[in-house]
């Protein structure tokens, strides 16, 4: 079957299309799938970079250590530096680099694992909790400024939509991995 490039499709891109004159269905997910990276991608950085600007010049703090005093503050329990890495998706030694600077900061704790001394918990200070609470006050505030030009119903839908893409894609990643999306 010979693929023919048609422009009459919306928003600007192209239909990939068969000799007898129907779409592709492989060539317009692939289009839509790309379309949908290069929307999400942007917005993305957007919203990163804004907060991780205000959250330096209004707290002193970065993404990061804000992404770890959250992960320890929602899991209410002092957790593992592999625990606090696989929940933020990023490599054991950024999470010690920026647990270091937590610590040093007096906004997290290091105590050993009771039954293994090797394995570290890391658990929120008073100080930490405190300092996450007043962030995340101000976060959510910027969030909403942020996208305050969206009804709250399409907010609504991009959640429930974007809840669906995150499960879609990570049960393929599992699959690929060999492990079962529930893991």
């Amino acid at each position: 079957m010979t693929l023919q490039h048609d422009d009459t499709s919306a928003q600007s891109g192209t239909t990939a299309r068969a000799e007898d004159g129907t779409a592709s269905v492989e060539a317009s997910r692939s289009k839509e799938s790309l379309r949908l990276w290069l929307r999400l991608l942007p917005v993305t950085t957007v919203i990163e970079n804004q907060l991780r600007t205000r959250l330096r010049e209004h707290f002193d703090i970065t993404l990061a250590q804000f992404d770890v005093l959250s992960e320890l503050e929602h899991a209410g329990a002092p957790q593992t530096m592999s625990e606090l890495s696989r929940r933020l998706l990023v490599s054991g030694g950024h999470v010690t680099g920026v647990v270091d600077r937590l610590e040093r900061d007096g906004h997290v704790a290091r105590q050993p694992l009771e039954n293994d001394r090797r394995v570290q918990l890391v658990a929120l200070t008073e100080q930490g909790k405190r300092t996450f609470l007043t962030v995340a006050e101000r976060h959510e505030a910027w969030l909403e400024e942020l996208l305050a030009d969206m009804p709250l119903e399409e907010i609504r839908t991009l959640n429930q939509l974007l809840a669906r893409t995150k499960a879609a894609v990570r049960g393929v990643v599992e699959r690929r991995a060999g492990r079962s999306p529930s893991e």
